[in-house]
């Protein structure tokens, strides 16, 4: 079982070294969610000290973390759809309103031949 001191000092040196600030938030919700103190207390107060490290005014539970999580990833899906309806679209309107060549429709449009070649199909 880890002590407090051990606990902090991990979360301390991730943060110093400027690891990447999603790593270092599972980490230590990892830790403090799983790596628990037999004393109830200890882990109020490792949560307040992880505070004053990290910045925050209060640091998220496993629950909260992973809502966020499913909400970054969420919105990344959306983006990423909304990013491929556009393609879609300007692929199409190069495809009917030109005499471009799928080589470059695709350069232009910043998509792969294959991508023209299922829209010039209907596939997509």
């Amino acid at each position: 079982m880890l002590s407090s001191q051990q606990k902090l000092a991990i979360a301390a040196t991730l943060y110093r070294k400027g690891c990447i600030r999603q790593k270092i938030d599972a980490l230590l919700t990892f830790l403090h969610n799983y790596v628990r103190f037999e004393n109830p207390e200890f882990n109020h107060i490792f949560k307040q000290q992880l505070d004053q490290i990290t910045g925050k005014k209060n640091t998220m539970g496993i629950i909260e973390y992973i809502r966020q999580q499913r909400l970054e990833e969420a919105q990344e899906v959306a983006r990423e759809e909304a990013r491929t309806e556009k393609e879609i679209s300007v692929v199409k309107n190069l495809l009917s309103d030109t005499d471009f060549s799928t080589g470059k429709i695709a350069a232009i449009a910043g998509v792969s031949i294959e991508f023209v070649e299922k829209i010039r199909q209907g596939k997509h």
